[in-house]
């Protein structure tokens, strides 16, 4: 910028410049190279010294040898504010431009003969004019430019991070499906082993159960899956994972020796789709805890309690079964933990202690559409 400024708006490339001349226009275009450069990080203060750089050589130029008035240098300041800068700053940079363009046409109509000034003044107002118009617009179309390619990158993100959290969601429906079929696989098989040789119908059904068991994993797990691969649609719970499908889930844990019964209190009201697969988690998991710690001969009960705006779920067992010997076996280790996490993000609590000889697994969830509840996380995971 400060070579061709020198070239094109100076005296340094004509035939009578002298070497002193010369060497006077180079040392005048020097602080325009350090501004230049703050243009990178500070571009209103690169074209402010810019600007003041020009005003000077130009006032300069009008009363000394000089002869030097810098054009492009503004125009690149002036660039760097439209493209960086909202609208108002880079109005505001195009209206004091308009004095060391003002000074530029001033010099050159010096060198004109005062009966062709008139003519003179037009042209040159008209080429100076256009071509810092062209400049403005075409710093003002770069930053459309960029503040669209700018949204278009966040939208994108934000979609990735949608995508991202789906597949996080999905991949916690898979571990509860999976964590609690296998759970109750592994018992119904220990059961069967155990019984085998002296109650072989009772052994047939067992293994019928593991079969059953298997084959509902297996579809939930497909299911999970085809909308994990497509991801056209989000993911939604099996028909029979929420309150219309807890009998089922007790009918399946009664079956590894366990019994089961629930109570309901109040009257229950309409549920979002994500909510009531939550309750119906809270129960699986809660089961799925008995079955592993308290173990077959336990007596299980789940309470639905629907009290105006929230909704306890509770499930308490007596502790009077036969845990199994190696319970760890049968847990991923973040059954609860997820749980908590999957219960928070509804603005419930969890807790979880020691209940007569067992335990007592308490979830409390707000109601949306009506009071808000400020949840108070009490117990520790077991």
């Amino acid at each position: 910028m400060v070579v061709p400024d020198m070239l094109a708006f100076g005296r340094l490339a004509a035939p009578d410049t002298t070497g002193q001349q010369a060497l006077i226009t180079v040392l005048a275009a020097v602080p325009a190279c350090a501004a230049l450069r703050l243009l990178r990080t500070e571009p209103v203060a690169g074209f402010c010294a810019l600007w003041l750089h020009a005003v000077a050589c130009g006032l300069i130029s009008l009363v000394t040898m000089l002869d030097y008035m810098p054009v492009f240098t503004v125009l690149a300041g002036l660039f760097s504010v439209v493209v960086a800068h909202p609208l108002r700053t880079a109005l505001a940079a195009l209206a004091v431009s308009a004095v060391p363009m003002g000074l530029t046409i001033w010099g050159d109509l010096v060198h004109v003969a005062t009966e062709r000034r008139l003519s003179a003044l037009v042209g040159l107002v008209t080429f100076f004019l256009s071509l810092y118009l062209e400049v403005f617009l075409l710093g003002r179309w770069i930053r459309a430019s960029e503040t669209e390619a700018e949204r278009t990158r966040n939208r994108l993100a934000e979609a990735q991070r949608a995508i991202t959290d789906e597949r996080v969601r999905v991949a916690r429906e898979l571990h509860d499906i999976v964590a609690h079929s296998v759970t109750v696989m592994v018992l119904q098989a220990a059961g069967a082993r155990r019984v085998l040789h002296t109650d072989p119908d009772r052994a047939a059904l067992a293994l019928g159960d593991i079969e059953n068991q298997g084959r509902n994993a297996m579809g939930e797990l497909r299911r999970m899956l085809t909308l994990l691969r497509t991801a056209e649609h989000p993911a939604a719970s099996s028909a029979d994972c929420g309150l219309a499908g807890l009998d089922r889930l007790f009918e399946g844990v009664r079956r590894t020796g366990v019994s089961v019964t629930s109570e309901e209190r109040g009257n229950r009201p309409w549920l979002p789709e994500s909510l009531d697969l939550t309750v119906y988690r809270v129960a699986q998991e809660g089961l799925t805890n008995v079955t592993k710690h308290a173990g077959p001969g336990t007596h299980a009960v789940v309470r639905l309690i629907w009290d105006c705006s929230l909704l306890r779920v509770e499930i308490d067992d007596d502790g009077a079964g036969t845990p199994s010997t190696q319970p760890g076996e049968l847990s991923t280790g973040h059954g609860i933990a997820g749980l908590r996490e999957r219960v928070e993000v509804f603005g419930g609590s969890l807790s979880t202690a020691p209940s007569g000889g067992g335990h007592r697994l308490s979830v409390t969830l707000p109601i949306p559409g009506t009071a808000p509840y400020s949840p108070t996380l009490e117990g520790t995971d077991p």
